[in-house]
């Protein structure tokens, strides 16, 4: 393929998006949101919308600076944060026009207006698209995306693939269990032999949005109030250097806030703050959701049953290959308190060799019992010698057999560029010379002939 028309990989996410052309070593990463700026001035009010990192700097330049000194200017101006880009692709037929508006400028800033992409040179046309999507999402936002794709950046071609299944092909194998931890929603995506296992996977409502509010509570109950938007960056930046996971429960051990528990962080403005106990009491909510009120279970109970929803021949081959990505798994310590948290589970004590050939030693039993049901009866008339072959075969089933460790061996793979294993599993997908001959490429022209429909003959 040539330079001119090599394919984006876009990792489309909720809190942040990583974009660049397949073949380079990383992504350019953006956050997912926009930051309308309104101007109020005493004849007119304007209003501005600033997508991505440009958007983070307005907000901060707009939480530091002073009053205006304008004459015409009546007051600083008002920004609002809107982190919640895509969240006006409903059902709601009122609200597509608003998000297709939102969704097109968000990806034409960060594709075709990106400064650091400078190779593009805002040739849209040129260049296909690859854009990974979360399990279970509905077949009218792939729509619209599609529409926005083909119709305003005149994409020539369009691929999607589960975020999941990329992220396993960056790790380097095609069998494992994806536990895919994101801002909005954690995904658990059983794959086996590169193909993902649909009926078992499952989509929870529940990831850093959660673990950033609970985080704020506690500091706020500690005395630190951080509630703004430009605030709650600075939780979150908080959230990535300070907090840690025990490896045991952090409710039980943990004592009162004192100055050697206590760690440092600085405020942009030279404020110190003493960050104590909340650091560590923060990522409980992962493992009990029922801190805020969320109905789920805790991420260890959804694992389990995730892999208990599978085939019991792929249920040790899935255990022993728990891999994390995801933003919110970067938390320290994160994974050696999963590997505690799925051992201690009780209905986790299985070796399933072992029920596997039970299981096939009770077929077998039950097939030779049908196939000879008059055996026993007319042993027992007979006398002794059957009834001794009988009671043989009764002991040699009541044996004990030999005892082996119940616990079944469990891995938790945590790469350390988690947060962009699926942006580099689209790259290293895009780099295949086979890959350009799928016939899962949706083309513009049979977009223009059939319409979305071309969509759901495809996936």
């Amino acid at each position: 393929m040539a330079d001119e028309d090599q394919t984006i990989v876009v990792d489309l996410g909720t809190y942040s998006t990583k974009i660049n052309i397949c073949g380079e070593s990383t992504p350019i990463e953006e956050r997912t949101l926009y930051v309308e700026q309104i101007e109020e001035e005493k004849e007119s009010t304007q209003s501005t919308l600033f997508y991505g990192s440009r958007g983070l700097d307005k907000l901060k330049e707009a939480a530091t600076s002073r009053a205006p000194t304008d004459k015409n200017k009546t007051k600083r101006p008002v920004t609002i944060m809107h982190n919640e880009l895509f969240a006006n692709l409903s059902l709601d037929d009122e609200q597509d026009d608003s998000g297709k508006r939102d969704m097109a400028n968000f990806l034409e800033h960060t594709i075709f207006n990106n400064p650091r992409l400078q190779t593009l040179h805002g040739k849209s046309s040129n260049h296909p698209l690859l854009i990974t999507e979360n399990i279970g999402g509905s077949h009218r936002h792939r729509s619209l995306l599609s529409e926005v794709v083909f119709e305003r950046l005149s994409s020539p071609r369009l691929y999607f693939e589960a975020a999941g299944v990329l992220a396993l092909y960056a790790t380097g194998r095609l069998n494992g269990l994806m536990v895919d931890m994101g801002y909005s929603q954690c995904s658990l995506i059983p794959i086996v032999e590169g193909y993902c296992m649909d009926a078992a996977a499952r989509k929870l409502a529940f990831g850093g949005r959660h673990f950033d509010l609970y985080f704020s509570h506690l500091l706020r109950k500690a005395g630190i109030t951080l509630h703004t938007d430009y605030q709650l960056e600075i939780v979150r930046d908080i959230k990535e250097k300070k907090t840690q996971c025990r490896t045991d429960s952090a409710y039980e051990k943990l004592q009162d806030d004192e100055e050697m528990n206590c760690e440092k962080y600085e405020l942009p403005d030279g404020t110190i703050l003493q960050i104590g106990n909340a650091r560590q009491r923060a990522p409980e909510v992962l493992f009990g959701p029922h801190l805020v009120g969320a109905q789920y279970k805790g991420i260890q109970h959804e694992i389990l049953d995730c892999i208990n929803a599978c085939d019991l021949g792929v249920r040790k081959q899935l255990m022993a290959n728990i891999t994390l990505v995801g933003g919110t798994s970067m938390c320290k310590g994160f994974g050696r308190r999963l590997v505690n948290e799925l051992v201690s589970c009780d209905y986790n004590r299985y070796n399933y060799d072992l029920l596997i050939a039970k299981n096939s030693k009770d077929v077998s039993i039950n097939l030779k019992d049908t196939d000879k049901p008059m055996i026993g009866i007319a042993s027992a008339a007979g006398g002794g010698a059957s009834s001794s072959a009988a009671s043989t075969s009764t002991t040699s089933l009541s044996k004990p057999q030999k005892k082996v460790n119940k616990k079944t061996g469990i891995r938790v793979f945590a790469p350390m560029n988690r947060n962009h294993c699926a942006w580099i599993g689209g790259s290293l997908l895009c780099g295949m010379d086979a890959f350009d001959d799928n016939d899962a490429w949706i083309e513009q022209a049979e977009y223009k002939e059939f319409g979305s429909n071309v969509l759901f003959r495809r996936h």
